[in-house]
C-alpha cells in the first residue's frame, strides 16, 4: 500500500508527462504535468474518460498519434522522438516519448501507458557531437561488447564505401577480410582485457568489392563496455613500406657483394651511381644533402655513413634516401599550419588551446583582445596562474569535466572582470582542450529587454478588456490574450493554427468580408494597417459587435510575416446609436 502511494506521489510530482489511453482512445489516467501541458496547448481543462484527441488538433496530427496508440495497444513497446515549437520559450524543443502496453491478469492488452520526457539539451548535444564526428576525414566509430557498430562517422563512405546506416547494428567482423579476422579478433580481445595496444592494421571488404587498408587507434571503456576506434586510410603507408622494404633488401644484397660500395638509388631502387671513398665521417652520422641522379638532376637526400676497415684500408657504407616527398610533405604541413593559424586569426570568435597541463599552446588575436593579453607572450603559461579569478568557478569545473570525460561541453557564463557574457564551446582531446569563445553580452541584454517587454505585454493584457492578439503568418500560429473569453466564452482557445481560426462563432454573413479584407491588406506591400468591423456570437448565442485593428509587419521584400492587433467590443456603442 505504501509503495503504491509512493509511486502515485512520484507520478504526480514529476515534470515528465504521463498518461494512459484505452482501446477507444479515451484518456483513463493523466498526471498533473500532462493536464497542465494540455491546458496550455488547448486552453481548456482535460478530463478523464473523454477522447484523447481535441478538436483543435489537425487531421494529420490525429492520424499519426492514432497509429502510435494502436501500436502500443497491440502489445508493442517502443519509443519515439517528437519536436514542437514552444511559444513560451520561443524555441524548438524535443521530447522522448515511450509507449508501454498494460496487460490484465489474462495477459491481454487493455491500455497503453505513455510517458514524455524533455530531451532538448541531450538532442542538441548529440547533434553537435555528430557534426564534429562527421567533420573528421578519419572514420570514428564505437562498438559494443558484442562487436556490433553503435555509431559511425560519415568518413566510412569514403574509406569503406558504406553509408552510416548500413553499418550501425552490424558486426565489425563481417567486414574484415578472412585472412585478417583472427588477428583482428585477438587484438580486440587483448584491448578489452586492458592490454595497451596503441595501433594495429587490418583490411576491410569495401562495398564495391575492393580492399580498404585500415590503420586503427582503439580504446576500450570498461565502464560502458564500449570500444571507441579511429580508422585511417593506410593504403599509401603500406605501399610506401613495401617499396622501402624492397629497396633495403636490394641495398643489403649490394652490401654483401661489395664491401666498399656507396650506392645512390633511384625511386625504383636501381643503382644510378656508385663510388669508393675513404671514410672520414663519424660513425652513423646523418646528413641532408643534394644528390645527383644519372640524368644529372639534383634531388634532396638523406645520407647515413658507417665507417668500415678492411685490409688496412678505411671505407664507409652509406644509405642514401630520396627525401623529396618528405620535404614536400613538411612544406605542405607547414603551409597547412600557417593556413590554420591564419583562419583562426581571421574568425570573429575567440579561440584558445590548452595542453594536458592546462598551459596555453595557442591564442588568437580576438581572444587576446577579450582577455587584454598578448597572445604570443601567453604561450606556455598556466591558465589559472594567468587568470586566477576563474579558479574553482563554473568555467574551471566545466573545463576539468570536459577533459576528464573527453566529451564536448557548453557553458554560458558571466565574466565579472570583463563585464561580459561569454559562450564557451569546449572540445576535448587526449592532448588537452580547445575552446571557442563568443561574446554574447548584446544577446543577453536583448533577452533581458525582451523578458521585460513580455512582462509589460502581460500586464497590459491583464489590465484591458480588449483582446490583444499576435499572428505569426509564416508558421500560422495565432495567439490571443485571456480577454478572448469575454467575447466567445470561457475556455476559448488562446493558441491555435490557421485552420482552427475560422471555427470561432463568426456571423456567417461577415466571414467572406473578413477574409477578403485581410487578404487584400496582406497582399498590398504598402499597407501596414488593417481594420474591420464584424459580428460574432458569444457562448450564450448573443450577437456581439466588434472592431478589429491590426498592425502588419513585413520583411525587406515587403512580404507580410506577422500581425499584432486589438479586438474591441463595440456592442454597447452600437446599441446606444440604434436607440
Amino acid at each position: 500500500m505504501i509503495q503504491n502511494q509512493y509511486s502515485s506521489l512520484l507520478l504526480e510530482h514529476t515534470k515528465d508527462l504521463t498518461w494512459v489511453v484505452d482501446h477507444h482512445f479515451c484518456l483513463v489516467y493523466a498526471n498533473k504535468a500532462y493536464l497542465h501541458s494540455m491546458k496550455e496547448v488547448t486552453g481548456k481543462e482535460k478530463k478523464l474518460n473523454e477522447q484523447i484527441f481535441e478538436e483543435c488538433f489537425d487531421d494529420g496530427y490525429k492520424e499519426k498519434w492514432k497509429a502510435y496508440y494502436e501500436r502500443g495497444l497491440t502489445g508493442e513497446q517502443f519509443e519515439i522522438e517528437e519536436h514542437f515549437f514552444n511559444p513560451t520559450t520561443n524555441q524548438i524543443e524535443y521530447n522522448q516519448i515511450s509507449f508501454n502496453p498494460i496487460m490484465d491478469e489474462h495477459n491481454v492488452v487493455v491500455n497503453v501507458a505513455c510517458q514524455s520526457r524533455n530531451s532538448t539539451s541531450f538532442t542538441k548535444s548529440n547533434t553537435e557531437a555528430e557534426l564534429l564526428l562527421d567533420a573528421s576525414l578519419d572514420v570514428i566509430c564505437s562498438i559494443d561488447e558484442k562487436g556490433n557498430f553503435i555509431k559511425v562517422s560519415a568518413a566510412c563512405k569514403e574509406l569503406w564505401g558504406y553509408e552510416k546506416d548500413e553499418l550501425i547494428g552490424k558486426a565489425y567482423s563481417s567486414f574484415v577480410i578472412e585472412e585478417d579476422l583472427e588477428k583482428t579478433n585477438q587484438v580486440t580481445s587483448d584491448i578489452s582485457e586492458g592490454k595497451l595496444i596503441t595501433t594495429f592494421e587490418n583490411r576491410y571488404k569495401r562495398k564495391d568489392g575492393g580492399i580498404a587498408f585500415n590503420l586503427w587507434s582503439v580504446k576500450w571503456d570498461p565502464k560502458t563496455k564500449i570500444m571507441v576506434g579511429v580508422a585511417r586510410d593506410g593504403s599509401e603507408k603500406i605501399k610506401k613500406e613495401e617499396i622501402l622494404i624492397e629497396r633495403e633488401n636490394r641495398l643489403n644484397e649490394l652490401v654483401h657483394e661489395s664491401s666498399n660500395l656507396m650506392a645512390i638509388l633511384d625511386e625504383a631502387g636501381g643503382i644510378t651511381n656508385y663510388l669508393k671513398t675513404r671514410a672520414g665521417k663519424p660513425n652513423g652520422e646523418l646528413l641532408e644533402l643534394s644528390a645527383i641522379r644519372k640524368n644529372e638532376k639534383e634531388f634532396p637526400s638523406e645520407l647515413t655513413a658507417i665507417p668500415v676497415k678492411q685490409r688496412n684500408e678505411e671505407f664507409f657504407y652509406a644509405l642514401i634516401r630520396d627525401i623529396t616527398q618528405r620535404e614536400k610533405a613538411e612544406r605542405e604541413l607547414l603551409n597547412a599550419l600557417n593556413e590554420k593559424n591564419s583562419i583562426l586569426e581571421r574568425i570573429t570568435e575567440a579561440f584558445v588551446a590548452l595542453d594536458a597541463n592546462w598551459c596555453f599552446t595557442y591564442m588568437n588575436k580576438k581572444a587576446g583582445e577579450i582577455f587584454n593579453t598578448d597572445p604570443e607572450k601567453i604561450i606556455g603559461k598556466h591558465i589559472w596562474t594567468e587568470f586566477p579569478e576563474g579558479r574553482n568557478q563554473p568555467v574551471h569545473i566545466t573545463y576539468e569535466k570536459a577533459f576528464a570525460t573527453q566529451k564536448y561541453m557548453y557553458l554560458e557564463e558571466f565574466f565579472e572582470p570583463y563585464g561580459s557574457w561569454l559562450e564557451n564551446h569546449i572540445y576535448p582531446s587526449k592532448d588537452g582542450i580547445s575552446i571557442f569563445f563568443k561574446d554574447v553580452t548584446a544577446r543577453k541584454r536583448s533577452e533581458k529587454k525582451l523578458e521585460m517587454a513580455n512582462e509589460r505585454f502581460k500586464k497590459v493584457t491583464e489590465a484591458t478588456d480588449d483582446v490583444i492578439w499576435d499572428w505569426d503568418i509564416e508558421t500560422g500560429i495565432f495567439y490571443r490574450s485571456n480577454a478572448i473569453d469575454n467575447f466567445f466564452g470561457v475556455g476559448t482557445s488562446k493558441v491555435m493554427g490557421k485552420k482552427d481560426f475560422w471555427k470561432d462563432k463568426f456571423h456567417k454573413d461577415d466571414i467572406s468580408k473578413i477574409k477578403n479584407s485581410i487578404e487584400k491588406a496582406l497582399e498590398d506591400p504598402d499597407c501596414d494597417r488593417w481594420e474591420e468591423k464584424y459580428r460574432i456570437f458569444n457562448n450564450n448565442n448573443e450577437l456581439v459587435f466588434v472592431i478589429d485593428r491590426g498592425l502588419i509587419l513585413r520583411n525587406n521584400n515587403g512580404k507580410a510575416i506577422r500581425m499584432v492587433g486589438v479586438m474591441t467590443n463595440i456592442t454597447e456603442q452600437k446599441n446606444k446609436k440604434k436607440n
